[in-house]
């Protein structure tokens, strides 16, 4: 049934406002020190990250298909981040997960996400030493079975240890890879000691025998200034760096507001094209809050800067990643499902067409020409086709009988 509804959702989207992020770019990979799209395209992501559902109504509240929908669409972000809670010292209890509780809520953010054409990251909220392991395992195959070969979805497998080794943290990632692996060969994101900020293990001593493992890295603006930036810089020019969660305050998230150092980190990542989630999503936090109440559109200091940045990422993505028509189709462009096989008539300027799975992979590439053209996939559910040429690419959607 979950992969009945994430085929129909992301289908129903293509068809009606055409492709969007995920459409666009398919499942991302690992190539080098890059995050790329299915194409091998360079991307950098921007988005939120929503705030702990457990501590306040407040938190709660986003976790929400209309909150998704308005970050989609209105913020223009394409990526959300999804903290499932599990243990964090300034609490009391400590340990804050309950499976039963907030499982369901991350899935309302998955099947958004899915629904907008974004991704979204499913972080194991652990702050701290204390990461269940086992607990990991079984919500993690929960999500990746109910969302097989889902293009959306990265894993954010630890959000920030504080004290525990780098050998301990792999050991966990390998314990959990195989989980994840039996569903999903989608990107999973590794945090590191100090509240994840070692990315350069990942360059020392890296996770091996997976191909797609990227480390992150958690910065506050007015705490983490041109030392831990060389950190990053450092790290990134030898492994995917994706920096999941920062703020533009101090580490407490709560306190100051330093916006000349949050520009320094924006351009540091905008220059090495490192994907972001702000923090966060909410109306409850301090100065991190990005809203002032239930609106989505009534951002604080920070929410309005960091809404403009997110913005100016999705323009990026626009004009140097993919040229499109959100909205409409394009003129010339129709794609249509006859038996096992798809007719399109493709735009002017088209050199190839592409039928793609929603995983990334192409299944059929013919040269296009005038009049219909018939791509064979080889396989049914849910295709994208592409229109490659001058134009850019542009994309659009069909449904086979499997």
């Amino acid at each position: 049934m979950r992969r009945i509804g994430w085929i129909a959702a992301v289908a129903g989207l293509a068809v009606a406002a055409q492709a969007g992020v995920v459409s666009d770019h398919g499942r991302l990979r690992v190539s080098g020190n890059k995050i790329v799209d299915s194409l091998g395209r360079p991307i950098q992501l921007a988005g939120m990250s929503l705030y702990w559902p457990e501590w306040a109504n407040s938190g709660k509240n986003f976790y929400t298909a209309a909150a998704v929908q308005a970050l989609a669409t209105d913020w223009k972000a394409s990526v959300v981040r999804a903290p499932m809670p599990v243990y964090t010292p300034n609490s009391t209890p400590a340990v804050q997960l309950n499976r039963a509780t907030y499982t369901p809520m991350i899935k309302t953010v998955i099947d958004a996400a899915i629904a907008n054409d974004i991704y979204v990251i499913v972080d194991w909220h652990v702050e701290g030493d204390t990461v269940m392991a086992d607990s990991a395992k079984a919500f993690f195959q929960d999500i990746a079975t109910s969302y097989p070969n889902c293009p959306n979805i990265l894993w954010e497998i630890w959000n920030e240890p504080i004290n525990s080794t780098w050998a301990t943290i792999r050991t966990y990632t390998n314990g959990l890879l195989p989980t994840i692996r039996a569903q999903s060969r989608n990107i999973v994101i590794v945090g590191s000691t100090g509240w994840s900020h070692r990315p350069q293990y990942g360059t020392t001593a890296p996770i091996v025998g997976d191909s797609a493992i990227a480390y992150t890295a958690h910065f506050y603006a007015c705490t983490d200034t041109s030392d831990f930036q060389a950190t990053v810089r450092t790290a990134a020019a030898k492994v995917p760096v994706f920096l999941s969660e920062w703020g533009t305050t101090s580490s407490d998230g709560r306190t100051g507001y330093c916006q000349n150092w949050a520009d320094s980190w924006l351009a540091l990542a905008d220059s090495l094209d490192l994907s972001w989630a702000n923090w966060s999503f909410s109306n409850v936090g301090g100065n991190s809050q990005a809203l002032t109440g239930t609106s989505f559109t009534a951002t604080t200091t920070s929410g309005t800067y960091v809404k403009g940045k997110i913005q100016q990422v999705y323009d990026k993505l626009q004009g140097t990643l993919s040229i499109r028509a959100p909205g409409a189709v394009p003129v010339g462009f129709s794609a249509r499902a006859v038996g096992d096989r798809i007719a399109v008539v493709a735009p002017e300027g088209t050199r190839e067409l592409e039928a793609v799975s929603p995983s990334g992979r192409v299944l059929d590439r013919v040269p296009a020409h005038s009049g219909s053209n018939l791509l064979e996939p080889g396989t049914g559910g849910l295709v994208f086709v592409r229109a490659i040429g001058g134009a850019g690419i542009r994309s659009t959607a069909v449904v086979l009988p499997r």
